[in-house]
């Protein structure tokens, strides 16, 4: 796959709108500090820092040096070198993973087909969603091992293999603990610094966390060094008055699916080797084979949506170019990496507030519009004449009702609080509009010109969680009423609910 020629941007332009954007989107947003970086041709037209990135006392961001949590970006960094483990033959794409692993950490349900790397990678093993109480520990004196947490905590299938995605951190940490068995590693962080890391000299990323070993429970991989520690952002909570410092919410339970931490400088180097395919300055990650996985779908979607490019998460921009990527948050941060082939352009940002998902969402989106010359606008869409309630009436009432998202937890206190919070309500408007309704509050989408397609009215509103990207509907082949519908984003499905499942039934 040839590295994509695009016309260079200015690092002086770029700058200049980041110095504008930045600061606005962290006033908006109560975000006390953010790192960004931005690459194009393997080299670096942005690294700074904005704001702090601790305080008592204060100190600055500095892209450079402040190391900030990357969250669920960290599973790129699986997903490569599971990539490596494939392309030396040691995991093969469709062999069951119980092959690699050993049987006191992972067994197959006999209910369903065994898992494969595919459904790891594409997020549809059918896994349910589980995290209350251990996802996020605050106490670094009662953390668990990978190995005890894939024990303890394995979650329920509750559907076979590749029938839709449903995001699984889960899976992905059992896609790190099987490179790790498949290359003979100590632990995950120590694979990543073997494999990415050090052969890039990427100093200052790690997927360790600092805690004290001698009174954190044994089995732990070794804390992360003390020069890294001490360059450790703080994260922060917006309280509506003032910023509070929070305690390191530790993820090394799920190494591989999160816990990475990084700076922006490093991650100008990372993304200019995923756009290099896996060279830099010599050095080689991964090869060609790899190269082409991670900008091709695994599942076959309609255009636009994100068919999963081995664990990348792919999505077409408003200004119609392809990019590849992910987002990422712990309690406290907010992370998105977003590469673009066509423009051989990649992005990174990072905030260190509670607050920051908004800017982390927005920032890459305004800079590619400003580098491609397309202003931002919102214009709100409107259904056409013809798409009113009255002349699609039995159309509509067949996808109204309640929905719930399969990315939840199916039994117990969790299953009834995640099912409650993880409803939508979609009607109808007497001008055909979709109204989706949630905890989080509203959205509108409006008919596309294919049937069970909608779009959004504003892409800039995205208040019920849902992404603002397009939205389809399932029907069962003979019809009737909608079954399930889906975003763009392909981070999970909303199922029809019956009354009984339904939150004012509990």
């Amino acid at each position: 796959m040839p590295v994509a020629s695009a016309v260079p941007a200015s690092a002086v332009d770029i700058e200049a709108f980041t110095d504008t954007v930045i600061p606005a989107l962290m006033k908006r947003d109560h975000v006390l500090g953010t790192t960004v970086a931005v690459v194009q041709g393997g080299k670096p037209l942005l690294i700074k820092g904005y704001g702090y990135d601790r305080l008592s006392p204060a100190r600055a961001a500095n892209g450079y040096t402040s190391l900030f949590r990357l969250g669920s970006i960290t599973k790129t960094f699986t997903w490569v070198v599971v990539r490596q483990e494939i392309e030396a033959g040691r995991i093969k794409l469709d062999a069951p993973i119980a092959t690699y692993l050993p049987p006191d950490i992972f067994s197959e349900d006999r209910r369903y087909k065994p898992l494969r790397m595919r459904d790891l990678m594409a997020h549809t093993t059918g896994y349910e969603d589980t995290s209350l109480g251990h996802l996020f520990s605050l106490d670094p004196t009662h953390l668990l091992s990978t190995d005890s947490y894939l024990r303890r905590h394995t979650p329920m299938r509750v559907r076979d293999r590749g029938q839709f995605s449903s995001y699984s951190n889960f899976g992905a940490a059992l896609a790190a603990m099987t490179a790790v068995q498949t290359s003979k590693a100590r632990d995950v962080p120590g694979l990543m610094e073997a494999r990415i890391f050090k052969p890039l000299g990427l100093s200052h990323t790690t997927l360790r966390e600092p805690y004290n070993p001698d009174t954190s429970i044994s089995g732990l991989p070794a804390p992360m060094p003390g020069n890294l520690a001490t360059n450790l952002s703080s994260g922060f909570l917006w309280d509506g008055a003032t910023w509070q410092t929070e305690p390191f919410d530790h993820t090394i339970s799920m190494s591989g699916a999160l816990g990475g931490s990084s700076t922006a400088a490093d991650m100008a180097r990372y993304m200019a080797l995923l756009l290099g395919n896996g060279q830099l300055d010599g050095v080689q990650i991964f090869g060609p084979s790899s190269a082409s996985a991670f900008r091709s779908p695994l599942l076959k979607m309609p255009m636009g949506y994100n068919g999963w490019a081995s664990g990348f998460v792919m999505r077409e921009h408003p200004s119609g170019v392809m990019t590849y990527g992910h987002g990422g948050a712990t309690l406290w941060f907010n992370a998105n990496m977003i590469l673009v082939p066509e423009l051989d352009i990649g992005i990174y940002v990072a905030a260190n507030t509670q607050t920051g998902e908004a800017l982390t969402e927005a920032y890459p989106d305004l800079l590619l519009a400003h580098l491609k010359g397309d202003a931002p606008t919102h214009a709100p869409l409107r259904p056409g004449n013809d798409m009113s309630y009255n002349s699609h009436r039995a159309y509509y009432d067949a996808i109204a009702g309640q929905y719930a998202s399969t990315r939840r937890a199916y039994s117990g206190l969790e299953g009834a609080v995640t099912r409650l919070i993880n409803t939508v309500d979609v009607a109808f408007d007497a001008n055909g509009r979709m109204i989706l309704s949630s905890g989080d509050g509203m959205a509108a989408y409006v008919p596309a010109g294919t049937s069970g397609f909608f779009l959004p009215e504003d892409r800039g509103n995205s208040g019920t969680g849902l992404n603002s990207g397009s939205l389809r509907v399932a029907f069962k082949p003979e019809g009737g009423k909608a079954i399930a519908f889906e975003t763009s984003s392909n981070m999970t499905r909303y199922e029809r609910i019956g009354w009984v499942h339904q939150p004012q039934t509990l």
